[in-house]
């Protein structure tokens, strides 16, 4: 009996994870979804591939990805609290301010809008807007997905399974940033100090499980690449598929956390692009 209630607390807060990242993703694709047909965005049929074109976006982002995720390891080792809390806030008000400048084409609505979606990010624990908080860093996550809308097919894919392949790295291997900042943060705690990491890295859920902000990023991407199809079934199919890779990551956290509970210097934390990316875009491509 003592083995089936854990099979079923294990079930509980597997069906609790999924339930409370579906609204999010779910709103997250919904907002895409009115954008994308207010600007009438398409897939534009690729006249002629080149190999060259691919490797160059394919670079630019993993060295954006690699600078950004050691910078900030750097920062929050060395406790450069204030510096990183105004690269949060570019990095949510640059994009958003853009975004809605150039859905309106009004100025000062973009940059009110930009301002109070970063104040909503970078305040949460102050003025206690959780709620708010989680909506501006999908807000955020929409604009920093944007550009995607720009670039070839084969460009996006190819950059989607780089970055897929480099969480990976950055979470599993000792030497990857955020095994670092982890690493760190358990440090922190034995020694007593503040582990906080700077607000807007980490959309919290209402069951406490924590998804960077980063992979809402991603899973944002693909999902506005489905929506360009202009198809609803592709667009669904693809939806489900990052949810259900979201439920496997699920898992795979339960079981390692299982597997390390005897060592916590290895750490409980998984990537959480590899599942949702590859079962994403398998049903993309099943759907067309």
């Amino acid at each position: 009996f003592h083995s089936i209630h854990i099979v079923m607390t294990e079930d509980h807060y597997v069906v609790a994870q999924l339930y409370s990242m579906t609204i999010p993703v779910s709103i997250l694709a919904v907002m895409m979804a009115v954008i994308v047909y207010v600007q009438d965005l398409k897939i534009e049929p690729i006249s002629e591939l080149s190999l060259e074109v691919v490797a160059k976006v394919v670079f630019v982002v993993l060295l954006a990805a690699t600078f950004i995720s050691y910078a900030f390891a750097l920062l929050f080792f060395f406790k450069y609290n204030r510096t990183m809390h105004w690269l949060n806030f570019l990095a949510m008000f640059v994009p958003t301010a853009w975004l809605v400048w150039r859905i309106t084409s009004i100025m000062l609505l973009a940059y009110n809008i930009a301002i109070f979606t970063a104040y909503a990010i970078l305040y949460r624990e102050e003025h206690r807007i959780e709620k708010l908080s989680n909506c501006g860093i999908l807000v955020a996550a929409l604009a920093l997905a944007w550009p995607a809308s720009y670039l070839d097919e084969m460009s996006v894919w190819a950059s989607l399974l780089a970055l897929g392949c480099w969480d990976c790295f950055a979470v599993l291997i000792s030497v990857g940033p955020f095994a670092l900042i982890l690493h760190e943060q358990q440090r922190r705690i034995w020694m007593g100090e503040s582990s906080k990491l700077t607000p807007g890295l980490v959309y919290h859920s209402a069951s406490g499980y924590d998804l960077g902000s980063g992979d809402l990023v991603v899973y944002a991407v693909l999902l506005l690449r489905s929506l360009m199809r202009r198809s609803l079934a592709v667009a669904f199919a693809t939806l489900i598929g990052i949810l259900t890779g979201h439920g496997i990551t699920v898992l795979w956290s339960i079981r390692r956390r299982e597997g390390n509970s005897h060592d916590a210097s290895r750490g409980t934390s998984v990537p959480a692009l590899p599942a949702a990316l590859a079962l994403g875009l398998f049903l993309y491509f099943a759907s067309l």
